[in-house]
């Protein structure tokens, strides 16, 4: 799974893993894809969420593929 910021890959996960981004504040696109050639990347367009970024805030977000396979990405407390 790979991890966007304003459209730029940032990170590349596998299941279980985080990434941390300090970013200035401001309005960014946080987006998830699928990356290689298996079978759940087929198709799958990436998925771009906005957040907004305050000075000083930590803001948490979870990439998740639900049953069907899509990709989203929400808000978190964990």
């Amino acid at each position: 799974m790979a991890v966007f910021i304003d459209g730029k890959q940032a990170a590349k996960l596998d299941p279980g893993q985080k990434a941390s981004f300090y970013l200035p504040p401001d309005s960014v696109s946080v987006g998830a894809a699928y990356t290689g050639s298996g079978i759940c990347s087929m198709g799958a367009d990436r998925v771009e969420r906005e957040a907004i970024v305050k000075d000083g805030a930590i803001k948490k977000y979870r990439v998740f593929t639900g049953g069907d396979g899509q990709i989203d990405i929400l808000p978190t407390t964990l």
